[in-house]
């Protein structure tokens, strides 16, 4: 580490940091109200809607991976733009972004059209629950494009440092959603109930909304001086800027597909082990869930801040700004973690009368409050040297301990030694402590400044 980069924290860069957070931690626990919302009107359907549900889910986590990789890229070249004061570049980087996400949305959704029934028959839909799941996830899964547009713009204003519109419209999509929810899935007055099928019409009406405001906000903030652009810019891949996207972002991507595919191996392993904790494993993860909240909102502040300042050449804001915002995300993470330590009884009791399974979530939640700053490491940490550019790294270290640490460590410890959910948990615990150390150490160490972003040209077509 450089003389002038060594750790210092000040005012300024903590109050800048907890600007940009803030907006996004509310914005997320939004999200989470609004799946639990989701979850209770569904569940007034059936049980098996409940499944048809979670199933799409399912498979919508594996497909936001690639959402993700645009966005990532998105915020990498974005911030780094607009740090260096090139409107014009950030308008057109824009633009690029907006028309991929589009391209890639509708193709997802034309697969998902064709194969929806081999998809849902690969995750375990037979019989009266394929009817429900292939209702809901043409009306959810097929319009992936509002979902791919929303996180696509809602990346763009944070990549410039506005968290607050993506936070507001959050709040109009959640508002409509539940209206929709009530109104669509039970009926009002003249208009039938559609039980699942309004469940899911609610979900989609909800997005599209949103992503068309955010769409229009952002067009509407890029008219100004000194920026051009029509309405084509937004369906045409031009120059170099999508390969720039994808090459920064992919790796991101598939950090995501790993791990996914990672948990639903090891979830497939744990329920092997027994009823008792494939239950107490998921009770333990809703709850542990809570304390990601903190730490995605400073991950997003990490990543804006890392890439304006670099993009501005003021290396020793960017380090100080990553620091500011893994110290303020490891403090409330410590708070959160003295409930998990301290009630890990209630919390259990709320979703289960089980003593068996009080007794194991009990236990892990108290091992999930001590590596905390571990974990803010590998959601902070990790945003930082994503909005530096730097996806590789945190990638192979992803790859290395989901699946060569906590998924070995389940079947050793959890199955082979008998050990249960604890041992499931001391391999997830390993997993996180080994990739938050290194992810740090790799911070510390500062390589990532020196990293080069494609030099984005703004030429004809690419196609």
């Amino acid at each position: 580490m450089e003389k002038d980069d060594a750790i210092m924290i000040n005012f300024n860069s903590l109050k800048m940091v907890l600007l940009l957070a803030v907006p996004v931690i509310i914005e997320n626990f939004l999200q989470v109200l609004l799946g639990m919302t989701d979850t209770y009107f569904v569940s007034k359907i059936s049980g098996e809607a409940i499944g048809a549900v979670g199933m799409t889910n399912l498979f919508m986590n594996v497909l936001i991976a690639f959402f993700i990789a645009i966005g990532t890229g998105t915020v990498a070249l974005t911030a780094r733009a607009y740090g260096g004061g090139e409107k014009q570049k950030v308008s057109h980087i824009g633009t690029q972004a907006i028309a991929l996400s589009l391209y890639v949305g509708i193709g997802f959704g034309l697969f998902l059209y064709l194969f929806s029934d081999g998809v849902l028959t690969v995750l375990g839909a037979r019989g009266s629950m394929l009817t429900l799941a292939r209702v809901y996830f043409r009306v959810v899964a097929v319009p992936s494009v509002a979902l791919s547009l929303l996180m696509v713009v809602s990346n763009l204003f944070r990549a410039i440092g506005n968290t607050k519109i993506p936070l507001k419209v959050g709040v109009v999509m959640n508002i409509l959603n539940i209206l929709l929810d009530v109104l669509l899935i039970f009926g009002w007055g003249p208009i039938p109930g559609l039980g699942i099928l309004g469940a899911g019409i609610a979900t989609t009406l909800s997005r599209v909304f949103a992503a068309g405001l955010l769409l229009y906000l952002w067009i509407r903030d890029q008219h100004q001086p000194g920026v051009e652009s029509c309405w084509k810019d937004y369906l045409l891949l031009k120059g170099n800027a999508p390969r720039g996207i994808l090459s920064i972002g992919m790796p991101a991507g598939v950090e995501k597909l790993f791990m996914r595919f990672g948990q639903l191996l090891y979830g497939w392993m744990i329920i092997k082990i027994g009823t008792a904790d494939y239950i107490g494993h998921n009770i333990a993860g809703t709850i542990e869930s809570v304390s990601y909240l903190p730490a995605m909102g400073f991950g997003v502040a990490a990543s804006t801040l890392v890439g304006q300042h670099l993009g501005a050449k003021d290396h020793k804001k960017a380090v100080q700004d990553g620091w500011s915002a893994f110290l303020m995300g490891s403090l409330f993470m410590i708070l959160i973690a003295q409930v998990f330590f301290f009630g890990g009884e209630w919390l259990a009791m709320q979703y289960s009368q089980d003593p068996i399974v009080i007794s194991k979530v009990r236990t892990v939640l108290k091992l999930i409050a001590l590596f905390q700053p571990f974990l803010c490491s590998t959601v902070v940490i990790s945003s930082a040297l994503q909005g530096a550019g730097e996806t590789r790294f945190p990638m192979y270290l992803t790859v290395i301990g989901i699946w060569g640490i906590r998924i070995v460590g389940v079947y050793v410890l959890g199955i082979r030694f008998g050990w249960g959910l604890l041992g499931v948990w001391i391999s997830y615990a390993t997993d996180i402590v080994f990739r938050g150390s290194l992810l740090l150490w790799y911070y510390g160490k500062g390589e990532w400044k020196k990293i080069k972003l494609p030099e984005i040209s703004m030429g004809e077509s690419s196609h």
